[in-house]
């Protein structure tokens, strides 16, 4: 969607050119779950589940009910919101220990001078509302100063004990076997995760955006959800997860085989 559809012209535009099929009752309810759910995020993500064809200039789609195409928005809302969970357990986690390591390498002797004034300028260096309040920082009260980041900027701070200490490293993240290789990589795609998912994006379009013709791309977006969906999980779960998964494999299929025959 470019342009500007009230929530008339969006039912009109799901019909035609979605194949989504109404009862002339569910209407002003469609309307509201349009108004309520955000239309670009609905559509974005349902219509991933009913994808059939693509040509060079129109995607296909299976002919489906509305209450379908809800069903599968609710079930990835589900998923994200057990993502978002296990996501926000593990920041607190991951923050926590970072303060308590960084903590201690900086009331240790252990760092030299340099290495002590690196730790400083990454903290007084990050972008955030309270950057007034960093540019005090000197080295102490660092469990302080940490606890206040976001998650990408405490990102920064790990790797630097990765890169520097992995003896430490190791310890930090003992619980967190996808950290231990590609550890940036993997960092960086975890944050890219978290930042989707708490700015109401839905699952599906994390897994399905962008650059889907990258296979490596999409592996990582794909062991990145895995791997955080079974920090804590239950089966039931496991499968709604999977069903997101499949629908999203699937639709990279559809827009990928359009590349293969060109």
């Amino acid at each position: 969607m470019n342009k500007y559809l009230s929530l008339d012209q969006q039912i009109v535009h799901l019909f035609v050119d979605k194949s989504v099929m109404f009862e002339r009752e569910e209407i002003d309810f469609a309307k509201n779950i349009l108004r309520d759910n955000n239309y670009r995020n609905f559509v974005s993500c349902s219509k991933v589940k009913f994808a059939e064809f693509i040509d060079e200039h129109l995607m296909m789609y299976k002919t489906a009910e509305f209450k379908e195409w809800r069903a599968y928005f609710e079930l990835d809302c589900c998923v994200s919101e057990h993502l978002m969970k296990n996501l926000t357990l593990f920041e607190r986690t991951l923050n926590s220990r970072v303060s308590y390591y960084i903590s201690e390498l900086m009331e240790s002797n252990e760092l030299s001078n340099f290495e002590k004034n690196e730790i400083v300028s990454k903290v007084k260096g990050i972008k955030t509302r309270n950057k007034i309040k960093f540019k005090n920082y000197t080295g102490d009260r660092s469990w302080f100063y940490i606890s206040e980041m976001s998650f990408g900027e405490m990102k920064q701070l790990l790797l630097w004990i990765y890169y520097n200490r992995q003896t430490v490293y190791f310890e930090l993240v003992k619980d967190y076997s996808f950290l231990y290789k590609h550890v940036r990589t993997r960092m960086d795609e975890l944050n890219i995760l978290r930042n989707n998912l708490f700015h109401n994006k839905p699952l599906t379009v994390y897994l399905t955006r962008g650059n889907i013709y990258n296979e490596k791309i999409i592996n990582n977006r794909f062991n990145a959800t895995k791997w955080i969906s079974e920090i804590k999980i239950h089966h039931s779960m496991r499968e709604l997860i999977n069903e997101v998964c499949e629908s999203s494999i699937n639709y990279i299929e559809i827009k990928n085989s359009l590349r293969k025959v060109g």
